[in-house]
């Protein structure tokens, strides 16, 4: 039986109340903490409440309606987010049948009575009234919603060369005047620097998101260019996961961006070289700006200074890099 829109229970998941609970309590757990580290910790903790309410959907789809609820509720001034709201989000999606049956399902728990499978998605036509938004937003949380937007463009890495501009590198600045002089091994702590990794498990691990570097030459002459300077190999692949989303083979001039998936010397257009040149280019800048890294300064926020223009790309190579040293190295 289909259930009219009225009859939905209209819960609070996020509301601007929340927010500024969990503002502090971030506040009060990491003062020591930069601005973009604690809009991180904001944006993981708001990721996580919405995953906890959305519809047992296929990941990507989980993440398609994330970013969806997330950009509504950056570019609004009131920061409320509902049930109705991610079931008006979900139904303006082209859901694959088994998504529409786990909405059906999730609609079912959220209203007085059942509704046949799969009617979700058609029927419920929203009330003007129903799309306020809830409380104004004060000018601070609004800039909180602006972060969270953001982080949220910064982590997911998209079109060419990301969503920011990387500065223009020098020569001089990139590589140093004798490229043979081995730099101290105190440049880069030492869970940055070089060690062997199970080749098998990264090269599966890259093959799971369709990337060029996965194959040969990218694959061996990353790994190469990494251990001739003492860095892990997996900075150097998080960087072309920041910058280029690995290279996914289906995209459009894939085997050109490769050559440079770095961006160096601005982007793989301006400089579109070889893989072993670049790899090797990217490692000497790396320890090249490491150099005069403060002890108190975070290495990869200390590469941000001059590696790229956007002051979070620090944020997204991070997260990449602990992401695949979980799932490829098992650190916790």
């Amino acid at each position: 039986m289909n259930i009219p829109r009225k009859d939905v229970v209209n819960k609070s998941i996020i509301d601007d109340v929340a927010m500024i609970k969990i503002k502090q309590y971030i506040e009060r757990k990491h003062p020591e903490f930069t601005s973009s580290q604690k809009a991180a910790l904001l944006a993981n903790a708001v990721h996580r409440i919405i995953d906890q309410h959305l519809p047992d959907f296929e990941e990507k789809t989980k993440k398609t309606v994330r970013g969806e609820l997330l950009t509504q509720l950056g570019s609004k001034e009131r920061f409320t987010l509902m049930t109705t709201h991610i079931f008006e989000t979900c139904k303006k999606l082209n859901l694959e049948e088994s998504d529409k049956n786990q909405l059906t399902l999730w609609t079912n728990q959220h209203q007085p009575a059942n509704m046949e499978e799969g009617s979700a998605v058609s029927q419920h036509e929203e009330s003007s009234q129903e799309r306020l938004w809830g409380l104004r937003f004060s000018w601070r949380l609004a800039c909180v919603g602006s972060l969270i937007l953001a982080l949220v463009l910064i982590i997911s890495p998209q079109g060419e060369g990301g969503i920011f501009h990387q500065k223009q590198i020098g020569t001089e600045e990139a590589i140093p005047a004798e490229p043979t002089i081995q730099l101290p091994a105190s440049v880069l702590p030492s869970e940055y620097t070089y060690r062997d990794l199970q080749t098998d498990k990264l090269k599966a691990w890259l093959q799971a998101k369709q990337s060029l570097l996965a194959e040969e030459p990218y694959f061996t002459a990353i790994l190469t260019a990494a251990e001739e300077s003492n860095i892990h190999p997996l900075l150097l692949f998080a960087i072309t996961g920041q910058e280029q989303a690995y290279v996914p083979k289906d995209r459009k001039q894939a085997k050109q961006i490769a050559n440079n998936p770095f961006n160096i010397y601005n982007s793989w257009k301006t400089y579109n070289t070889n893989i072993t040149d670049s790899a090797r280019i990217a490692s000497k800048t790396i320890l090249t700006i490491s150099r005069n890294r403060p002890v108190e300064a975070h290495p990869i926020a200390w590469l941000n200074t001059k590696y790229a223009e956007d002051p979070n790309w620090w944020i997204g190579v991070t997260s990449i890099f602990e992401k695949m040293r979980k799932e490829i190295e098992g650190n916790p």
